[in-house]
């Protein structure tokens, strides 16, 4: 995929901010493969069994847009796969996860991943875990602030492109639920 660089200040380390904006360039570098069609809606999947009743109105529009569903469970799936590609771990990315969630505050889900994080045991307490984490926060509460210093300090901490455009799809992905 080739992507011309955007002029000016916006213009970070060749393309980045562009990686950011083109859901299209995320999923041609990390080689997702998920296909709207290719899965088959299950009756519920994690935002139905946590937070929307049985019967409420939202679940039930929901459960008849299959799409919206299938590809939400999609991109869970996709972005806690330990096979995504780049150096962010599962247990990095299960750490933002809880940390958006104590952070919206957002209880059921901050249970669902302090479990899974249990699991899988927490990322040792790094430099580039708190950047990683620092990243985080600043995107779920002042967002203005996610500029190319806080992009960059990322990389001083060694994630690659790769990584931050997975992290920031993780926050995005975090937000939405």
């Amino acid at each position: 995929v080739s992507l011309r660089p955007m002029p000016g200040p916006t213009r970070i380390r060749g393309s980045l901010f562009a990686g950011f904006c083109s859901m299209q360039w995320l999923h041609a570098t990390l080689n997702l493969r998920f296909s709207m069609t290719s899965h088959t809606v299950e009756p519920a999947d994690l935002l139905d069994e946590l937070l929307l009743p049985v019967g409420s109105a939202v679940r039930t529009l929901r459960q008849a847009l299959g799409k919206v569903v299938s590809a939400t469970e999609g991109s869970y799936q996709a972005l806690f796969d330990p096979q995504l590609p780049g150096s962010l771990s599962v247990e990095e990315r299960l750490q933002v996860a809880l940390h958006v969630c104590e952070l919206t505050p957002a209880q059921a889900l901050a249970a669902h991943y302090l479990q899974r994080l249990d699991e899988v045991g927490a990322p040792p307490e790094t430099s580039r875990l708190t950047a990683i984490l620092d990243f985080t926060r600043v995107l779920v509460l002042n967002p203005v602030e996610g500029d190319r210093a806080a992009l960059e300090r990322l990389l001083a901490a060694g994630l690659t492109v790769v990584d931050v455009v997975t992290l920031g799809q993780l926050i995005a992905f975090l937000s939405y639920q």
